[in-house]
């Protein structure tokens, strides 16, 4: 198993910042999220994220991967049939 500097597993960082990007990127979308906000909101360093990321998109791409799936399934319950067209849009 694979150990971060402060001891923990390597992928229990990650899911840790994958969780605070996820926060971060629907409240302030990708843009305006800065990696100082997400470091933060993980209880994490800038640094942290670097070690993991070589960048802010590849902390998203590996955010919806880690809640991407789950966030879809819960946007679809309920949706009528017919309606992921509408559902889409309204989501951007």
């Amino acid at each position: 198993m694979t150990r971060t500097r402060g001891g923990a597993p390597a992928s229990d960082t990650r899911e840790r910042l994958a969780s605070a990007a996820a926060r971060v990127f629907a409240r302030d979308g990708f843009e305006r999220a800065r990696v100082s906000t997400i470091a933060s909101a993980a209880d994490l360093t800038t640094g942290a994220i670097y070690f993991h990321y070589p960048d802010k998109a590849s902390l998203l791409t590996d955010s919806l991967s880690w809640h991407g799936p789950s966030e879809l399934s819960r946007l679809l319950e309920g949706a009528s049939p017919g309606s992921l067209t509408q559902l889409m849009r309204s989501v951007g």
